[in-house]
């Protein structure tokens, strides 16, 4: 079996710091806490490299599979009906 994938490493960008928030706006228009956005940035960053280490094992990572050196599906996303 002839398997082959372009191995580009997954970035991801912390995004900006919000300015800060006026006052006077309805709290309703803030969705997320600056704290909830570091913390889904770090999940980003941990996720990160787990994918890198897939990557760098050996392990293909493509259409919801990911497959291990050997070319067996070592896990496959389930299929919703």
């Amino acid at each position: 079996m002839t398997r082959s994938y372009n191995k580009t490493p997954l970035r991801i960008t912390s995004m900006q710091e919000f300015p800060p928030v006026d006052k006077s706006m309805d709290i309703k228009s803030v969705i997320f806490s600056q704290e909830t956005i570091d913390s889904v940035i770090e999940l980003g960053s941990v996720l990160q490299r787990i994918h890198n280490r897939l990557l760098s094992e050996g392990y293909c990572i493509m259409r919801d599979r990911i497959i291990n050196p050997q070319g067996e599906v070592v896990y496959e996303k389930s299929k919703k009906h």
